[in-house]
Formats: structure tokens, C-alpha cells, sequence
């Protein structure tokens, strides 16, 4: 929760988040993503963006993929490949993977 982020409503039962060119969207409420949902993502464009869970899919793939949460006030995504996926939780966690 960001005093100053953007207020969240929801229209049809779903929620759009429009992430600035910096990546990162402050939100003034809760994380949406605490309640049970069905994650889609689009570009700008409205391609459709696939989204992967849990490190399935193919790891080469321009994704949606979840990094995590932190302290249950931050919840974290990256838009790329499962390499991407790995340098983004090396960034939250401050762990670094073995090298394949």
C-alpha cells in the first residue's frame, strides 16, 4: 500500500493495472493479487501477453511471470524470459542461482 499510488476499482469483476514506462505502479490499496484471480496480461496494443505460473512454459518466451512477494506489501512480476525471471528474483531475494 503507497499513500500516494493509484486508486484500483474494479469494472466487470476485473481489475486493469497500466504499468508506466518505469515498470513499477504504486498502488494506494491492497495488492490485488491477495484475492483468488485469473492473471491476463495484454501489451499497449492489446496483443494478448502470455503468462506463465510457477516456471512452466517455455523458458525462452516473452512472458508474464511472477517474481514473488515481499513482505506481503509488494507483489512482483517480470515481463521477459525465464532468464529474466531469475535476474528479477536475484534482485527481491538477494540470492543468486547456481550457473547451468
Amino acid at each position: 500500500m503507497q499513500p500516494n499510488g493509484v486508486s484500483i476499482n474494479a469494472t466487470n469483476n476485473v481489475i486493469t493495472l497500466v504499468f508506466p514506462e518505469s515498470g513499477v505502479l504504486d498502488i494506494r490499496s491492497r495488492v490485488p493479487s491477495e484475492e483468488w484471480h485469473i492473471p491476463t496480461a495484454r501489451y499497449q496494443s492489446g496483443k494478448p501477453l502470455t503468462v506463465v505460473t510457477d516456471g512452466a512454459g517455455n523458458r525462452s518466451e516473452i512472458a508474464l511471470r511472477s517474481v514473488g512477494s515481499v513482505n506481503n506489501k509488494e507483489e512482483w512480476f517480470v515481463i521477459g524470459t525465464f532468464d529474466d525471471l531469475k535476474a528479477a528474483k536475484e534482485k527481491k531475494d538477494g540470492f543468486k542461482w547456481p550457473s547451468n
